[in-house]
């Protein structure tokens, strides 16, 4: 039987929309970063060799970095009432993050569902499953 369809595809057309993508990074990205392959080799779902090297490739890429203590702040201050933490009954560690991407002007994408319920209509947090 004769297969019916091409073996390769190809398009003609031309997307007509850009993406830009912009990213913030607080101080403590690299130490969570270690963390997620640390604790994969330890499951043994990698090993010692790539964990070495992806640490490596991450700790070489220039990132524009905000210091934690810029935004630990926003995110929990002592006597502010308006704070994220107070003011939406967050963590001080989830509103670290949104007190970042209210600063830079950014979005929020998160795998935290609850967090986006809570919030998302109120800041700029969105779920990653909905891109």
């Amino acid at each position: 039987m004769a297969n019916r369809w091409p073996r390769k595809r190809t398009c003609s057309c031309r997307p007509t929309w850009k993406i830009t993508l912009e990213f913030s990074f607080r101080t403590f990205f690299y130490a969570e970063f270690a963390n997620v392959f640390w604790k994969a080799e330890r499951q043994a779902r990698i090993t010692t060799r790539r964990v070495e090297a992806a640490l490596e490739s991450v700790l070489n890429v220039p990132l524009e970095v905000t210091p934690t203590l810029e935004v630990v702040r926003e995110a929990s201050g002592a006597k502010d009432r308006s704070v994220i933490a107070r003011k939406y009954d967050r963590t001080v560690y989830d509103s670290i993050y949104m007190a970042l991407a209210v600063r830079t002007g950014h979005h929020l994408i998160t795998a935290d569902n609850r967090l986006v319920s809570a919030v998302g209509d109120l800041l700029p947090v969105f779920w990653l499953g909905s891109l």
